[in-house]
């Protein structure tokens, strides 16, 4: 009796060896047929920026007219840069995502946006969603990525009025005066009022018709430094002639002054407009 029980052990043991081995057979063919069979995206480059192309609501355009742009990365003369503007279409697509989540955890989570020299990255309204990843190894000024935190001279300034997905974000976003005052009255779904901060430089179209409330871009500077100067806005009939302290356009902003804006107030800079003879 006590030998058939030995037996009956041994074949248990044996079988048990056997259907772990077979179970570990199944795993690694079930990852790397998955990780075969899952498309990725194919990686583009424009200028600064290396993008994929998305669909509206899918990973992949279902048809020619279901196509958005996901910036993913930097090329080499993007990684130069110290400050950028997302533009906001590229090859006719729009550009709606900075960073992009990959199709499986097996593909490697997520695209990952590198530099060691950017220091403002200027968003437009067209953008409906950051990936916090996407941007986890910025090392702006050689500086590592602490206690969650980005340093400080990294800044990221949305320059629209429409609200996109915002959760648990950092570091801050910087927006118009007007847009934070609003924030309490948005679908906290989009805005957490935590993660934003007052930009304290607001550059105005200045004419009438302009869209986006007027607003031409979002700035915000440190005590004593100088204002960046912004691209050059363009109105269809008149010529540029530079950015004034009010909207009759008298008193012509230098950049090299040091701007000095107490806290939570906005400085706001006029374009002045003369008609094209």
């Amino acid at each position: 009796m006590e030998d058939a029980k030995n037996k009956m052990a041994g074949i248990m043991k044996g079988t048990n060896f056997f259907r772990h081995i077979a179970l570990l057979i199944a795993f690694v063919f079930l990852t790397t047929g998955l990780t075969a069979c899952i498309q990725n995206h194919k990686i583009y480059e424009d200028g600064y920026w290396q993008y994929i192309v998305i669909g509206k609501n899918t990973f992949f355009p279902q048809n020619s007219d279901d196509r958005e742009v996901a910036i993913v990365g930097l090329t080499e003369i993007g990684k130069e840069q110290t400050s950028l503007d997302v533009p906001p279409t590229i090859d006719g697509m729009d550009v709606t995502h900075i960073g992009y989540y990959k199709r499986s955890w097996i593909s490697g989570g997520n695209y990952r946006i590198e530099s060691s020299n950017l220091e403002r990255l200027y968003l437009h309204d067209n953008i409906k969603k950051i990936c916090r990843e996407a941007l986890f190894y910025f090392y702006p000024n050689n500086l590592l990525w602490e206690d969650g935190l980005f340093p400080h001279c990294f800044k990221i300034l949305y320059c629209g009025m429409i609200p996109f997905t915002l959760i648990e974000w950092e570091p801050k976003i910087y927006v118009y005066k007007e847009l934070y005052d609003e924030s309490d009255k948005v679908d906290q779904s989009y805005w957490g009022k935590a993660y934003l901060s007052i930009s304290n430089v607001a550059f105005m179209n200045n004419y009438s018709a302009a869209v986006n409330r007027g607003y031409f871009r979002a700035e915000d500077v440190e005590s004593g430094e100088k204002i960046p100067e912004p691209p050059v806005p363009k109105r269809e009939g008149y010529v540029f002639t530079g950015w004034y302290t009010e909207t009759e356009a008298i008193n012509l902003w230098d950049f090299d002054t040091k701007a000095e804006i107490p806290d939570g107030e906005e400085l706001r800079l006029y374009a002045g407009w003369q008609a094209k003879q």
